[in-house]
């Protein structure tokens, strides 16, 4: 008779007492999540949510996200399973338990649901840009009725297959916008280049301000031959000639001494640079360059010497996009 009345006091226990039962029900590291799933979307770095990192890596890095050794941003998953309430067989389950631990003295209890849960399953994943800003959010969920019994429940395997479908879903949201995501992703991290006209007019914003007014100066091109580079020095000039604080030798006149001294190289040195500008009388040369940056991009630079010491006075560079 004991026996009975314990089995009947645990199951009310139970009944009442949802959470005693359920303090450790799902391990989200311990299921299996692994899955075939491919994208073309960057490569990215784990970055919070409630997996480990081992659990990430076999979801986001065996195959789904692309390889390469930089990253673009940064990605978050979470896993979650929260109790809503009793679920509709609950009571059914839990008479059955009554009736059928009563007639075996508590020896199948173990084996048997004495309730039923109902609980809400649910997947989240957030894709970041390298500024830690949310780019895209998937999210999928699923209500399940769970077993309840005796002592201390645990679900990870049991809702393994679930979670693993959800996650499988928010993957394959994920890829059907991978090219919005990329694009995202690449605009933060490498911002569009402003144009030759814009990083010209904003060296010269700069300069005008460290330069001393009514200096005579001559403006040359290291690189005589490029195209580029012929462009913004002519644009360059135009804006400090419109200025009108400083005295900029006429292009004739430069261009005449260094055909006179034979400077056909394709490279002009700061050294043949401040010998054509004592010729000309100036104060400042104005040295302008371009190199090639990082992918389509190229290095704008411009370098103020002082014609009497030699010594570079001001510099400035910027990236522009052909």
């Amino acid at each position: 008779m004991e026996k009975k009345v314990l089995i009947i006091i645990l199951i009310l226990l139970s009944i009442f007492s949802p959470e005693m039962v359920f303090a450790s029900g799902f391990d989200f590291n311990r299921m299996n999540l692994n899955h075939t799933i491919t994208s073309t979307i960057l490569p990215l770095e784990a970055k919070g949510g409630n997996l480990s990192s081992s659990q990430n890596y076999r979801i986001m890095h065996t195959g789904y996200l692309t390889s390469g050794p930089e990253k673009f941003g940064y990605y978050r998953i979470f896993l979650s399973a929260n109790y809503i309430s009793r679920g509709p067989r609950d009571k059914v389950k839990t008479r059955r338990a009554i009736i059928i631990g009563t007639v075996t003295f508590g020896t199948t209890l173990p084996l048997l649901p004495i309730g039923e849960f109902r609980y809400d399953l649910r997947a989240r994943v957030e894709y970041l840009d390298i500024q830690d800003r949310v780019i895209r959010v998937y999210a999928d969920s699923k209500i399940k009725d769970l077993n309840e019994r005796l002592g201390e429940a645990n679900y990870t395997f049991e809702t393994e297959p679930i979670f693993r479908g959800l996650v499988i879903n928010c993957l394959l949201e994920g890829r059907r916008e991978a090219e919005i995501i990329n694009t995202v992703l690449r605009a933060v991290k490498e911002p569009p280049q402003p144009a030759l006209t814009d990083v010209v007019r904003n060296a010269y914003e700069t300069l005008k301000g460290r330069l001393p007014q009514g200096s005579k100066i001559a403006i040359i091109a290291a690189k005589p031959m490029a195209e580029d580079v012929v462009i913004a020095v002519r644009q360059i000039e135009t804006l400090f000639v419109d200025d009108r604080r400083f005295r900029v030798l006429e292009r004739s006149n430069v261009d005449a001494i260094i055909n006179e001294l034979a400077f056909s190289q394709s490279v002009f040195t700061e050294a043949m640079s401040i010998r054509v500008g004592r010729m000309l009388s100036a104060d400042l040369i104005l040295l302008c360059d371009i190199n090639f940056g990082s992918g389509a991009s190229k290095t704008l630079s411009f370098r103020v010497l002082d014609v009497n010491t030699g010594i570079v006075i001001a510099s400035i560079i910027g990236n522009f996009k052909e």
